[in-house]
C-alpha cells in the first residue's frame, strides 16, 4: 500500500474549514487504505483520537468489527438472516465469506494486540466476533483523550447487506475498526444484526484510498488530494468533518456526472446504462434538498455523492452514509414507476435523521427510519402528486400512504416500534413497524393536531438535537411543545404499543318512528309525518384508543359530522327526522391511516353493502401489497 506520513493529530480536532465545528468531534479517524481488486481485500492502518466527554473514567475501548458478521454461517447476523429468510438466502452467496483482522494495536507506543478480546453484549453466541474489547494500560479520565493506532486487513464479502463486491464493483462499508459510544460508564457497542443499523460519535475523517489507477472512486466527504503512483495505482484523499461514518465505492466501469443541485455540488457515479437516466436522480434529489431546506433545516455539507449500483450489485442499493447514498438502478424501471426517485429521496432524508441527528439506530430505529419515511412521503407527494407519487398509470395511481398501509398490514402488528431492532419478530415486522407504522402514526397525528404542527415539531426536534444523538423522549417532547398540549398518550398507543387501530361502522338502520301511545304528560307536540329514527353504531375493534370522526349521509344528500373520543368499545348515534340515514363512514378524511381495515370503515343502510362506499373510493387498496413487494428496501 502507499504509505505516507500520518495526518497530524491536531488536524483531526481542528475547526471546520467554514467555521466552528458543528459537532463535539469525540471520535476522529485518520485512515490509509489500499484496495487489492483481485482479492477484494483492503489493507489499512488508522489512527483514532477519542475524547472522553463523560464524567466517568473509561478503563477500556469497545470496537465494532462489522465485517466479521460475514465470516461464517454461525455469526449472529447470518443466523438471524437465515432464520428470517430461510437457508436458501445463502445459496448464491456461499464461499463469499468476509472478515476483518486486527494485525496490530498500539496505544502510546505499547503493543496491545494480544489484549483484544471478543465480547457479546447482545447474545451469548461465541461464534460472533463483531464486537471486541480493548483493555487500556490506564483509564481515560473525564475530559481526557487517547490515541490508538491500528493495522487491519478487511476481506470484503460477496455483496450482501450493504457491503462487498460483485464483479469489479466494490462497495466498501462498515470496513474499518470502529469505536462504539461511551455514555456514563457504559459502552454502547452492539453486535451486527440482520435488522440493525448503526450508532457512533461524530468526528473528522481524513481517509486516503489507494486503488488501481483506472478505478473511479466515490466516498464520504470532499476530495482534497489526488496523485498517481509509480506502481499503477492512484491515491485519493477525502476529508469529511462532523460525520460519524465513512463509506466508499470503487469500480473501473463507473462513470461520473457532476451537477449543481439547489446550490449543492453533487457527484453521480453510475454504469453507462444507468447514467442515461441521470435526470431521474438529479430531479428527485432537487425536490428532497428543497423540501428539507424549507421545512427542516439547511444541509450543511459542501458536497453530496449518489452511487448507482448496477443491477447485478443491487444488494448495495438503497443505503445511506454521511454525504453519500446508494440508489436504485433505473435500467428496467419505466418513468411511471418512481422507485428510483423514491429511493433517492429516502436516502437523502437520512442525511438529516441518521446523519445529523444521529439517534441510536440499534435501539430506536423508528427515530430514523420512521421519521424519514414520513418525510419521504411528503416530498414524493409534493413533487409528483399525493395519490400518484409512487405509481402513475391512467388506471392505477398509488401514493405513499397507501403503500405504507399495505406494508404495515403485512407486518401483522405484533411488535411495538420501540423495540431494539434485533428483537423484532422478523424482517417484515421490523420494516412494517419501524418504517411504515411510524410514518402512519405521524400521518394520524397530523390528522389530529394539523399537518403544520407536525412539520413544526420535526423542525423543533432537528434544531434542538442535530449532532446531539437524542432519544425517543426528546422527539415526543418536541412534538408536544409544538402542539401545545401533552401527546404522550398518543405515542404510547401508536409507537410504544403493538395495539392496532380498527374502527368499524357495524350498524346503519332506520325505522319509522312509533306513533304516540300512552299518557301524554306533559302534552307533547305531534311529530311531523314520516318521521324516522335512524341509528348508526361505531365500534372500536382494535386496542388503540384514538379520537375519530364520523360522517353520516341522509337520503336527500344532507350530511352531518360527528366526533368520538374512541375510548369505549362502541358508540351509538341516533337521528330523528323526515330523512333516513343512507350510509355512514368512520374516518372519512383518512385522518387515521393506521386503521388496519379500511373496508369496514363504511356501511350502507341496505343489507349486503358493507364497505362498498370505502371500496369504491379506494379501489387501489388491493394493489398495496404488490407495491410493498417492490419497495422493501
Amino acid at each position: 500500500m502507499a504509505v505516507g506520513a500520518w495526518i497530524p493529530l491536531l488536524a483531526l480536532c481542528a475547526p471546520a474549514a467554514s467555521g466552528e465545528p458543528l459537532s463535539s468531534r469525540i471520535a476522529s479517524y485518520a485512515i490509509e487504505a489500499q484496495l487489492d481488486a483481485d482479492t477484494h481485500t483492503v489493507r489499512g492502518r488508522q489512527k483514532l483520537v477519542w475524547r472522553n466527554d463523560t464524567r466517568v473514567a473509561a478503563p477500556d475501548l469497545h470496537f465494532h468489527l462489522y465485517l466479521n458478521a460475514f465470516a461464517n454461517n454461525r455469526t449472529t447476523f447470518l443466523r438471524e438472516l437465515v432464520a428470517a429468510s430461510g437457508p436458501g438466502v445463502l445459496d448464491e452467496w456461499r464461499d463469499g465469506w468476509g472478515a476483518i483482522a486486527l494485525d496490530g494495536v498500539r496505544v502510546a507506543g505499547e503493543d496491545l494486540t494480544a489484549r483484544v478480546e471478543p465480547i457479546h453484549p447482545d447474545d451469548p453466541n461465541p461464534d460472533d466476533r463483531t464486537v471486541v474489547r480493548l483493555p487500556l494500560p490506564a483509564p481515560v479520565p473525564p475530559g481526557g483523550q487517547v490515541e490508538v493506532e491500528m493495522e487491519f486487513t478487511a476481506r470484503l464479502p460477496k455483496l450482501l447487506a450493504r457491503t462487498g463486491y460483485s464483479g469489479s464493483f466494490h462497495f466498501v462499508a462498515q470496513w474499518f475498526p470502529k469505536l462504539g459510544v461511551f455514555r456514563d460508564g457504559v459502552w454502547n457497542c452492539h453486535q451486527f444484526h440482520a435488522n440493525s443499523e448503526f450508532f457512533a460519535d461524530f468526528g473528522v475523517y481524513d481517509v486516503s484510498l489507494t486503488t488501481p489507477d483506472d478505478y473511479a472512486v466515490g466516498a464520504t466527504g470532499v476530495l482534497r488530494e489526488e496523485r498517481e503512483n509509480p506502481d499503477g495505482t492512484r491515491t485519493r484523499r477525502f476529508v469529511a468533518e462532523d460525520v460519524h461514518d465513512f463509506a466508499w465505492t470503487a469500480d473501473p466501469e463507473l462513470r461520473t456526472q457532476r451537477r449543481e443541485v439547489e446550490g449543492l455540488d453533487v457527484l453521480l457515479l453510475c454504469h453507462e446504462a444507468d447514467c442515461r437516466s441521470a435526470e431521474r436522480f438529479f430531479d428527485s434529489l432537487a425536490h428532497a434538498v428543497r423540501w428539507f431546506g424549507e421545512h427542516i433545516g439547511p444541509y450543511p455539507y459542501p458536497s453530496f455523492t449518489i452511487v448507482v449500483p448496477p443491477p447485478f450489485a443491487g444488494a448495495a442499493g438503497g443505503m445511506e452514509y454521511p454525504t453519500l447514498i446508494t440508489a436504485l438502478s433505473p435500467r428496467w424501471i419505466p418513468a411511471f414507476v418512481r422507485l428510483p426517485e423514491l429511493v433517492t429521496v429516502h436516502e437523502f432524508g437520512h442525511q438529516y435523521w441518521y446523519g445529523m441527528v444521529a439517534s441510536n439506530e440499534f435501539e430506536e430505529a423508528w427515530l430514523d427510519e420512521g421519521i424519514n419515511s414520513w418525510c419521504e412521503g411528503e416530498i414524493m407527494s409534493a413533487a409528483y402528486g399525493e395519490r400518484e407519487g409512487l405509481l402513475d398509470l391512467p388506471s392505477l395511481k398509488i401514493g405513499s400512504t397507501a403503500a405504507r398501509r399495505g406494508a404495515f398490514m403485512r407486518a401483522g402488528g405484533r411488535d411495538p416500534a420501540t423495540l431494539p431492532s434485533w428483537e423484532f419478530l422478523d424482517r417484515r415486522s421490523y420494516v412494517g413497524v419501524s418504517y411504515d407504522k411510524t410514518a402512519l402514526a405521524l400521518d394520524s397525528l397530523a390528522g389530529y393536531v394539523g399537518h403544520d404542527t407536525v412539520v413544526d415539531g420535526l423542525r423543533r426536534y432537528f434544531e434542538r438535537w442535530r449532532f446531539r444523538q437524542p432519544r425517543g423522549g426528546d422527539f415526543t417532547s418536541a412534538m408536544t411543545d409544538s402542539a401545545g398540549f401533552d401527546l404522550a398518550w398518543f405515542f404510547d398507543q401508536t409507537l410504544a404499543s403493538s395495539a392496532t387501530v380498527d374502527y368499524a361502522v357495524t350498524r346503519v338502520s332506520s325505522q319509522p318512528a312509533a306513533a304516540f301511545a300512552g299518557i301524554d304528560v306533559p302534552p307533547q307536540p305531534a311529530p311531523p309525518a314520516d318521521t324516522y329514527l335512524s341509528t348508526v353504531v361505531i365500534e372500536r375493534l382494535g386496542e388503540a384508543r384514538l379520537p375519530v370522526g364520523v360522517e353520516v349521509v341522509f337520503d336527500d344528500g344532507a350530511e352531518t359530522h360527528e366526533k368520538w373520543d374512541g375510548q369505549a368499545r362502541w358508540r351509538r348515534f341516533e337521528y330523528r327526522g323526515t330523512q333516513r340515514v343512507s350510509h355512514a363512514e368512520v374516518d372519512p378524511d383518512d385522518a387515521l391511516p393506521l386503521d388496519v381495515d379500511p373496508l369496514n370503515d363504511s356501511r350502507m343502510r341496505d343489507p349486503g353493502t358493507r364497505g362498498l362506499v370505502r371500496l369504491g373510493l379506494r379501489w387501489g387498496f388491493w394493489f398495496q401489497n404488490l407495491l410493498h413487494l417492490l419497495t422493501s428496501f
